[in-house]
Formats: C-alpha cells, sequence, structure tokens
C-alpha cells in the first residue's frame, strides 16, 4: 500500500526501492532524499542547487525486506525559504 511517500510490504523478499525529486531553480542550499526501510539503515543522498536550472536528486538501494516493513522516502531542501517540487517518483520493485 502507498500514501504520501511510504509503502508497507506486503510479503518477505529483496526490493529495490528508487526515488527521484526535482525542484524549483534556486540558488541557495542543497536537495536531498531519505529513503527508510524497515530496521534496514537508512539511505541519504544530497546535492548542491543548481544555480540556473532546476535541482534533480536520484536515490536508489536494495533492501532485504520483510512483510509488514514500512518503506519511506523522504525529501528535504535548505535554502531557507518554501520551494516548489515540480516532480516526484518513488518506486518499490520485489526482485527476489
Amino acid at each position: 500500500s502507498t500514501s504520501n511517500g511510504t509503502f508497507t510490504v506486503g510479503s518477505t523478499g529483496i526490493y529495490l526501492v528508487t526515488g527521484f525529486i526535482s525542484y524549483a531553480q534556486n540558488t541557495t542550499g542543497t536537495r536531498g532524499l531519505i529513503l527508510t526501510a524497515g530496521s534496514n539503515p537508512t539511505c541519504e543522498v544530497d546535492h548542491a542547487a543548481c544555480p540556473n536550472n532546476i535541482t534533480r536528486v536520484n536515490i536508489s538501494k536494495i533492501y532485504s525486506l520483510t512483510a509488514s516493513d514500512v518503506v519511506t522516502l523522504l525529501w528535504y531542501q535548505t535554502s531557507g525559504s518554501s520551494l516548489n517540487v515540480t516532480y516526484v517518483v518513488f518506486n518499490i520493485a520485489r526482485i527476489a
């Protein structure tokens, strides 16, 4: 099931989890994504703001998950003001 950047795993297995976000143009700070999954370590990636264009951030991780584990995609930015998010993708695929 999905809701607001969360997914509850239905069956135990190996999963590929990916996320993508696109932020409106701004020259200040960083933009980032964080994945959390059950009791697995957090995976985080961030990028400096792209001064002349929108900033895009990708993240991917393979997790061993158990039924009922919750996977979450979180995003943040440190520009000091509100920024529009122009696109978000959150995918989960069982691969084994």
